[in-house]
């Protein structure tokens, strides 16, 4: 019996060892996920910096950086077979699977969705009113607004928030009603500024970054209800660990 039951110990502890390489490696992929989704999103903050902790990048870094810590955390109790590290490292993946699990459900139902479209607005239309300067930027911020909305502007066929109407007397022109050039359908130099409404996109920019923004978040959510379901792997493994701990001791 006692045989049995330090071999049992053994293979728990090495078995619970090897779950948190695996998680520790995913956690390393998410990290490395979430940084170059930030990289590619960088823009996007120019205009909107508020939209920061709903961009897809930190909802990818933070749950990395955790399951690194977390991971860490549990091979080494593993490893040195110490009874408080497993029992800190269960309460640790236990509240990342409720935040994990409480994030996935109000993505799929929409709470994150109504906060992020909020958000959003409320952020373009502020670096319409108080940022944008256009070509009269004098400084890197102004100049990095002023870029970041060519690109929004460009890549999603959009102007303004609502409509092109929310260039008008813009912190940019606060006397004339013109949009920037790259709102317009077919773009050179000036056509902002000739009052030809027929000529710019009609669409404004807040539906498809949100349609941008949702897409992804319903990626993480997928991927943050996959990895709670691994997370429950690793709290049965660290269950079995704790039980055969409890028993090789008795023996000794």
């Amino acid at each position: 019996m006692a045989v049995y039951t330090r071999r049992c110990f053994q293979c728990s502890k090495w078995v619970l060892y090897g779950i948190n390489i695996i998680f520790w490696m995913l956690g390393a992929a998410l990290l490395g996920l979430g940084i170059w989704l930030h990289l590619t999103n960088v823009t996007l903050l120019t205009v909107s910096p508020g939209y920061s902790l709903l961009m897809p990048s930190a909802l990818f870094i933070a749950p990395g950086c955790l399951s690194l810590i977390v991971g860490f955390l549990g091979c080494c109790g593993a490893v040195t077979e110490n009874k408080c590290l497993i029992l800190t490292y269960c309460v640790l993946v236990g509240i990342l699977f409720v935040l994990e699990v409480s994030g996935s459900v109000a993505t799929f139902v929409g709470e994150i969705h109504l906060k992020a479209h909020f958000e959003i607005k409320q952020q373009l239309f502020l670096s319409i009113d108080e940022w944008y300067a256009g070509d009269k930027s004098d400084s890197q911020h102004e100049h990095d607004v002023v870029q970041g909305w060519d690109i929004i502007q460009r890549e999603f066929q959009c102007c303004g928030v609502n409509s092109y109407q929310d260039w008008y007397k813009s912190h940019g022109w606060p006397q004339h009603n013109r949009v920037p050039d790259s709102c317009c359908i077919d773009e050179y130099v000036g056509c902002g500024g000739q009052n030809l409404p027929q000529s710019w996109y009609s669409q404004g920019c807040s539906d498809p970054l949100l349609q941008f923004i949702t897409k992804h978040m319903y990626a993480v959510a997928v991927t943050a209800s996959v990895i709670a379901g691994f997370q429950l792997v690793t709290i049965g493994g660290a269950a079995i660990f704790l039980y055969y701990y409890k028993k090789h001791k008795e023996i000794r």
